[in-house]
């Protein structure tokens, strides 16, 4: 009996072993612990390209945007329902349970003993902690351009805008730690969104970082697209951290969103960190750019070493971007290529723009304002450049705008694209130029 019950404590913690994430199962073995907030991510795939494909429907339809969330929804409950059965049945002691649907998983808080149970089910795929990471990092800029927006004329923004364009009308969601939506430079023009840190529907930042970056996309003076609407998504707390729950559901978040008739075109990510949930990343984001949004994401601030670059900045199909100075060099902090967590090495980032020494908006005042340095930096940069483009041709998918913005980049590098700059920094009045031709 004895060899018995070893052989199924062995065979027990090989199939653990299988489904619960390393960092899950070292918080599993300390002594007294009570609960742990948790991600459950099943087998079962959710693919709105799919979806697309069964309803013959196409991001021009007039309901296509109603009709893919629900089915995705449904799809996701239909997927998910033993859990919660699971969970009412064995009366497991859940708190902030969460369905997801731009992928298919879920997240909750529950005990130890629920945690084992639901790892032996057969349609989970696996489990993760979902603690807080840290993903807001930048440093401190020089204060001997105060007010500089060097950024703006190195890649030719203002020059777009003198032309008439400023990107009106384009909405641009920053997930971030919150906008400043009292600020004179975006006053007007931010819809104040969801915040997933607080559980509330008040995106005010309380760090400052949200604030800056979204004054770099759309600030009045400071921003590349001064008339671009915000969409403020609060996924991180005052002091930066956040969960990949809570990304998830800032990316659920903007797919989802329509409010009198207007959608997310643009994600703004200025965040990154060390991510085990790539299968699961990927499906999220994979879902949302089938629906037609188009993201700007950070490479991090983990160089100058190779195969740095955080998530979600390693996402094959999103737009990395890289970090330069004023001189045109690449800045040391800047993370770099090639991408190897996936199978198939690949060049990131994708292209770089202004990220040292960047003048934007900031907490604790109207008017208030901060230098600060970071790929976060650069990445709105990306957005707002991205916003002209497609104020002047709206249905363009996000695959043709980073063609526009790579064929016409410095090259600043190796010939071609490279691992440090990618294809080069960006030039808005260029892009513009090339985008007609680029037009599926």
């Amino acid at each position: 009996m004895k060899k018995w019950i070893i052989l199924l404590c062995i065979s027990t913690s090989f199939l653990f072993a299988d489904v619960i994430d390393r960092e899950l199962q070292v918080a599993l073995d300390k002594e007294n612990q009570q609960s742990l907030p948790i991600i459950v991510v099943l087998k079962k795939s959710i693919h709105c390209s799919q979806i697309m494909g069964e309803l013959a429907i196409t991001n021009e339809a007039a309901n296509f945007h109603s009709t893919v969330v629900q089915t995705m929804k449904n799809r996701a409950l239909e997927s998910q329902h033993w859990l919660r059965s699971l969970c009412a049945t064995r009366q497991f002691p859940v708190k902030n349970y969460k369905s997801y649907w731009i992928a298919n998983m879920v997240t909750m808080t529950t005990s130890v003993t629920a945690i084992r149970e639901i790892a032996v089910q057969p349609e989970v795929e696996r489990i993760f902690l979902d603690a807080e990471h840290q993903f807001v990092h930048y440093i401190e800029g020089s204060k001997q351009r105060p007010g500089d927006k060097w950024g703006l004329e190195k890649i030719g923004s203002k020059q777009v805008n003198q032309n008439g364009n400023s990107g009106k009308g384009v909405v641009v969601a920053v997930i971030d730690t919150g906008v400043n939506y009292l600020h004179n430079e975006l006053k007007g023009r931010v819809i104040n969104g969801r915040d997933f840190a607080n559980n509330d529907d008040d995106s005010m930042d309380d760090n400052g970082h949200g604030t800056h970056c979204a004054g770099t996309v759309a600030g009045t003076t400071l921003g590349v697209a001064p008339e671009a609407t915000i969409l403020a998504v609060k996924v991180m707390a005052k002091n930066g951290g956040g969960t990949w729950g809570n990304i998830a559901s800032g990316v659920q978040y903007v797919a989802e969103f329509n409010q009198n008739g207007q959608t997310v075109d643009i994600v703004s990510m200025s965040l990154g960190g060390p991510s085990p949930i790539k299968k699961i990343l990927r499906d999220a984001f994979d879902n949302a750019l089938a629906m037609g949004i188009r993201f700007a994401v950070a490479a991090g601030n983990s160089g100058h070493y190779k195969s740095t670059i955080d998530s979600p900045g390693d996402q094959k199909d999103v737009v990395t971007i890289g970090a330069t100075n004023f001189r045109n060099w690449i800045a040391p902090f800047s993370s770099r290529g090639p991408v190897i967590k996936y199978g198939e090495p690949y060049i990131k980032p994708d292209v770089v723009a202004p990220g040292v020494d960047i003048t934007s908006c900031w907490i604790g005042g109207v008017d208030a304002t901060r230098t600060i340095s970071g790929t976060s930096m650069a990445t709105p940069h990306v957005a707002g450049a991205m916003a002209l483009l497609l104020y002047f041709q709206p249905k363009t998918k996000q695959s043709a705008l980073l063609k526009a913005l790579e064929l016409t980049a410095q090259d600043l590098g190796d010939k071609g694209k490279d691992n440090n700059f990618g294809s080069g920094l960006i030039h808005i009045p260029r892009a513009l130029a090339k985008l007609p031709a680029l037009q599926d």
